[in-house]
């Protein structure tokens, strides 16, 4: 049965339709759901990530966004941290898992159902030529301050990752450490959320770093 706040959701998006994910020219970004959140909605999250990004740089964004049943648990194995935690890897994935997935992105994210097992992180990057991002679903009911879902900010500082290794490979530096707010004045009292943070971020992408971030 579907519940009021489902209801509800259903409501808006006919009477005032959400922006659509694709962008013509836009940097090509695949999305692969395995498994759906319960605890928020899925394409609710993905624009939030994209309008995140486009509000706060030069950069425009066509995402692919695919959903599918939940991997076979072996792919989700035991990553190589100190306890016992589980995270999906590039390595990880089948053959099949694979097709699912778009071809001829820029970057590559993944996200999915842990089937109750622990994580060892919010996700994880990995960079050049093709980055590729996996983030597990966080289901807890809290999330960061000021965010509409508890996957958007996960997306939004994988992603940053992600541009920032492309652009150094494009010859671009000056980047800060994206995991280390507090080294530039960012704290958890000034910037709940870290909003403040991923917009400074965001904000150091030039109109010249996007077009090649852009460009095919």
């Amino acid at each position: 049965m579907m519940s009021l706040a489902e209801l509800w959701q259903r409501l808006l998006d006919f009477f005032w339709p959400p922006p659509p994910l694709t962008y013509p020219g836009g940097m090509k970004v695949s999305v692969t759901a395995f498994g759906q959140p319960s605890t928020f909605s899925l394409s609710k999250a993905v624009r939030e990530f994209k309008s995140f990004i486009e509000d706060n740089s030069s950069i425009k964004l066509d995402i692919h966004l695919v959903q599918e049943d939940k991997l076979p648990a072996a792919e989700i194995p035991q990553y190589e941290t100190p306890g016992t935690c589980f995270m999906v890897t590039p390595q990880s994935l089948s053959t099949q898992s694979r097709a699912k997935m778009p071809s001829n992105m820029k970057t590559e994210i993944v996200v999915y159902d842990t089937q109750d097992r622990t994580n060892c992180f919010g996700g994880l990057h990995w960079g050049y030529p093709v980055p590729f991002i996996a983030i597990p679903y966080s289901n807890s009911l809290i999330w960061d301050l000021g965010w509409k879902t508890s996957l958007a900010p996960g997306l939004v500082h994988e992603f940053t990752h992600a541009l920032y290794a492309i652009l150094r490979a494009k010859g671009f530096d000056g980047f800060p450490d994206i995991d280390k707010a507090n080294d530039y004045g960012f704290t958890d009292q000034n910037d709940p959320g870290w909003i403040k943070f991923r917009k400074y971020c965001l904000g150091l992408i030039t109109q010249e770093m996007a077009n090649a971030l852009m460009k095919d």
